[in-house]
């Protein structure tokens, strides 16, 4: 009852993909198919976000793994749970903003919006419990602690633009407003680089994260099997880091935006 993220990941639930697909979902259903049949979209959306949180949460770790395959036989795959190792934090940035962007597009008499709302909540008490309490940042992998692990930028701005928004808009209390605020200020003071040409940028940036994937004829192109991409720890550090990824700018200009538009306090760089 979920889509799978992509073609090639057939049978699979990704929480990157539940950003790609559901507020778009969401907000497109009334104008192509006019709001009384729109319901029905909106019903499917809730489910998928409900359903995602009920096989990809881990109640040993109070977090969201990264994905879930349908088949449990995925080379990357808890075979008694489906769910992949570990939990990435941009892929549960990616799942925190498709709520807070879904509840936007959501009537606000919809009966359901309550369900998401609940959900969020939910996530948003793991994220803070899950902050970097010298710098307010979160680290790439969040069920891990090593030495090897790094604080990265796109997630701790998306995890701080969903607690400013959820407080704004009144999902959340003014304690996740301030977990925010110190998450924006860490980001000024740990990521933002001023250049040369007074521009800035945003370092930091993990540049891509996935799983597999594996062979799910005929999705795969040449029956390929990229099993560097196992969801290990080891694998997550494998993966580039770079300055200005898209990924984390945007993410970062909203977070920008609403410490503005709530008259914030920032820090000096």
């Amino acid at each position: 009852g979920v889509f799978w993220h992509k073609a090639i990941y057939a049978n699979q639930v990704w929480l990157d993909g539940i950003f790609m697909g559901l507020p778009f979902y969401v907000k497109a259903a009334p104008e192509f198919k006019g709001y009384k049949k729109a319901k029905k979209y909106w019903d499917d959306a809730v489910d998928q976000i409900v359903k995602t949180d009920k096989r990809t949460y881990d109640p040993a770790t109070g977090l969201w793994k990264h994905a879930w395959d349908e088949t449990h036989k995925q080379f990357w795959a808890d075979p008694a749970t489906g769910r992949s190792q570990h939990t990435w934090a941009r892929a549960m940035g990616w799942y925190t903003m498709a709520m807070i962007e879904v509840l936007d597009a959501l009537p606000s008499n919809y009966v359901r919006r309550s369900e998401v709302i609940d959900v969020f909540r939910k996530a948003m008490a793991a994220v803070v419990k899950h902050q970097d309490k010298a710098t307010g940042l979160w680290y790439d992998v969040l069920d891990v602690n090593s030495p090897r692990n790094y604080l990265e930028a796109s997630a701790s701005s998306m995890f701080t633009y969903c607690l400013l928004k959820g407080y704004r808009l009144g999902y959340l209390d003014e304690s996740f407003r301030d977990a925010g605020v110190k998450g924006y200020n860490g980001i000024i003071r740990n990521f933002i680089k001023v250049n040369p040409d007074k521009t800035i940028s945003l370092t930091r940036c993990c540049e891509v994260s996935g799983l597999g994937p594996g062979y799910n004829p005929p999705y795969v192109p040449e029956n390929k099997v990229n099993k560097h991409r196992d969801g290990s720890f080891d694998y997550y550090m494998s993966e580039p880091v770079r300055d200005n990824d898209g990924k984390g700018v945007g993410p970062f200009i909203w977070a920008s935006l609403e410490m503005e538009q709530q008259g914030l306090p920032v820090v000096s760089k």
